[in-house]
């Protein structure tokens, strides 16, 4: 199976440079994971969105959509679990202009591993 590339939008990048050092480690490792595994045991898909889904990580929640088509992860929002419901609603249109712009390397770079692919790199 292919690894997904995993993006981080900047807001997802804050809220976990805002979280202690022992809970930024398990989101960290659950973002992670999901370049192997993009729809783990216990993720939930958000009703009336296609490909978007969370995944609880202690008390906070992972918001993310899975785009299939070119292997990618993008990781919209990381929240406590009580600020989770209806964050992607509430913020679908940031997202939208994230998707324009697309994410500081240096800021992504600092959490998790991005463009990680098995096999042998093409061209």
């Amino acid at each position: 199976m292919s690894r997904y590339t995993v993006e981080i939008a900047r807001r997802a990048v804050r809220s976990i440079a805002r979280l202690p050092h022992t809970e930024q480690q398990r989101v960290r490792a659950a973002i992670n994971l999901l370049a192997d595994e993009p729809r783990p045991p216990g993720c939930v898909a958000l009703a009336g969105e296609e490909s978007v889904y969370r995944v609880r990580v202690g008390d906070h929640r992972i918001l993310y959509e899975v785009i299939d088509a070119r292997l990618v992860i993008h990781v919209d929002r990381v929240a406590h679990r009580r600020e989770a419901t209806g964050a992607y609603e509430s913020n679908q249109k940031a997202t939208d202009e994230y998707s324009e712009a697309g994410a500081a390397p240096s800021e992504v770079g600092e959490l998790c591993s991005v463009d990680r692919h098995d096999g042998p790199s093409g061209g």
